[in-house]
């Protein structure tokens, strides 16, 4: 074996030690951050069917309400005139009427909420899918690259990809926590406000009809 055989041979063999354990790092980093984005976007699927679940409930809650309204305000009206109600009948409904429309103007908050969460849910999953195809870069850079210095920039921009990329997590999660939060907090008062209401009503149809009941004896 002459010298230069001797030579490529042994360069040779130190550069596959060095660029093989490069690529495995790329390769189960990658495998990894792949285990990791599945993860997060399941959560995230999560929350924002959650949160859909609760503004289709505060929905049927005030679709409910409005038709109690409308068939005690038949009721009344076929039973007789203004005079039979009590007189503050009115004032109570525009008040519960004004209630709802506060409520429907913090659920169509909600929703424009819930919209920007998808809009940045849509924007990390185009980020993800920017960070792939850079740690799918690396990896191939590694796969050529013929010098020790490679590895160590590697682990370097890695690292530097890997907290963009929880940074970008961690906005989404906020928002979405944040978004969760208020629906729970409206769909608790909502139900307090509607127990309040149901309470008011009955007592008024109690003394609607005591007063009929008193009409009547005196006829």
């Amino acid at each position: 074996m002459d010298a230069l055989t001797y030579f490529l041979l042994n360069y040779g063999l130190y550069s596959m030690l060095l660029v093989v354990p490069a690529a495995l790092l790329g390769a189960v980093y990658g495998w990894l951050v792949w285990g990791r984005d599945r993860v997060g976007s399941g959560e995230s699927q999560k929350r924002r069917e959650e949160a859909e679940r609760l503004v289709q409930e505060v929905e049927l809650e005030l679709s409910r309400e409005r038709e109690q309204f409308k068939l005690y305000r038949e009721a009344a009206e076929s039973d007789g005139t203004a005079p039979v109600a009590p007189p503050d009948l009115e004032r109570k409904m525009a008040e519960l009427r004004s209630e709802n429309e506060g409520l429907e103007k913090k659920l169509g908050e909600a929703r424009r909420k819930r919209r920007e969460a998808e809009g940045t849910l849509a924007e990390l999953e185009k980020e993800k899918a920017a960070l792939e195809g850079k740690l799918a870069a690396k990896a191939k850079a590694a796969k050529t690259a013929k010098t020790g210095k490679v590895a160590p920039a590697l682990k370097e921009e890695l690292k530097k990809i890997r907290a963009e990329k929880r940074e970008l997590e961690k906005k989404l999660a906020s928002g979405e926590r944040d978004i969760e939060k208020k629906l729970a907090a409206q769909r608790r008062e909502h139900g307090k406000r509607l127990a309040d209401q149901e309470r008011k009503l009955a007592e008024d149809e109690k003394k609607r009809v005591e007063q009929d009941r008193k009409r009547a004896e005196r006829e």
